[in-house]
């Protein structure tokens, strides 16, 4: 699916909810990926959060938000692998992908330069900082695994 960045844009910051109240389960390492639908309040639109960390590096995780189940419009990796952007450039391990025109979610973004996810001490607080950036307005309600 072919979307445009201001179309992008709309639906990271469009107002959504949980679809389902339940307790979001933060994965423990080595739990690898939970997943919560979201839906916009406005039009229905639904969304995929996803949460995930890695089995062997505690501190790799990565979220992100996916529409029409599959386009990833943006997604946050801590501590991954770096980088290699389409143009060359080389980004560090910990970046932002966001969906760009032309190459999907294929362009990552220092985190630096997303001040809103800089300082986070828990993969928690990251979720719930991640989820308002993408528009979230209902309660958020998240449980960190068993580490």
């Amino acid at each position: 699916m072919a979307l445009s960045d201001t179309e992008v844009q709309r639906l990271i910051h469009l107002q959504k909810k949980f679809a389902d109240e339940a307790e979001v389960l933060v994965p423990a390492s080595g739990q690898y990926e939970h997943c919560s639908e979201l839906v916009a309040i406005k039009d229905g639109d639904r969304f995929l959060l996803d949460v995930s960390r890695a089995a062997i590096r505690l501190t790799r995780c990565k979220t992100q938000t996916r529409y029409a189940r599959n386009t990833i419009l943006i997604r946050v990796e801590i501590d991954g692998p770096p980088h290699d952007n389409p143009d060359g450039t080389e980004v560090g391990p910990s970046h932002v992908h966001v969906y760009r025109e032309g190459y999907d979610a294929k362009w990552a973004y220092p985190i630096d330069e997303f001040p809103e996810f800089m300082g986070c001490t828990s993969l928690i607080e990251l979720v719930r900082k991640f989820s308002r950036y993408c528009g979230v307005v209902s309660r958020i309600p998240y449980q960190e695994g068993v580490i």
